[in-house]
């Protein structure tokens, strides 16, 4: 099966490319939402989380993602080492519900993806595309999609 990634800058539109992928009933990971249920349900990044930037930023076992953000994105290094710890598990994740969509359905996958996590995941999809090769690609039957809802 192949897998594709949709990615692009912030508000450049692969949300909405990926709903018109999912209502075609093409299986579509999420990936800011599979961070946020990681955030909540993967206890090693938690712990990996506390380790980098302190133990504060998980208080009863859940993540305080403002603390975090307010760290982060004030220390370029530490955002580094945060990402080095996040995209992994994002990926792992990703690589795990691809598989399993895979055997049940035997659909292709696609991913949409954060410019910051393209690199990480670039290896284990067949092909990325942003969302001005979709429209360009796929612009007709997108908007024959979109015209029918």
């Amino acid at each position: 099966m192949k897998r594709f990634a949709i990615t692009g800058g912030i508000g450049s539109g692969k949300s909405f490319v990926c709903a018109l992928f999912s209502k075609m009933g093409i299986p579509v990971y999420l990936s800011d939402a599979r961070t946020k249920a990681l955030y909540q349900s993967d206890r090693e990044l938690l712990a990996s989380l506390a380790q980098v930037v302190g133990a504060d930023v998980v208080k009863d076992g859940r993540l305080d993602k403002s603390l975090m953000a307010k760290r982060i994105f004030s220390n370029q290094e530490l955002l580094l080492q945060v990402e080095a710890l996040v995209h992994p598990a994002v990926v792992a994740d990703f690589i795990k519900w691809a598989d399993e969509q895979e055997r049940l359905f035997r659909r292709t996958t696609q991913v949409e993806s954060p410019l910051r996590l393209t690199d990480t995941i670039q290896q284990y999809i067949h092909f990325g595309a942003d969302e001005k090769y979709v429209w360009k690609k796929y612009g007709k039957t997108l908007m024959g999609i979109i015209e029918s809802y």
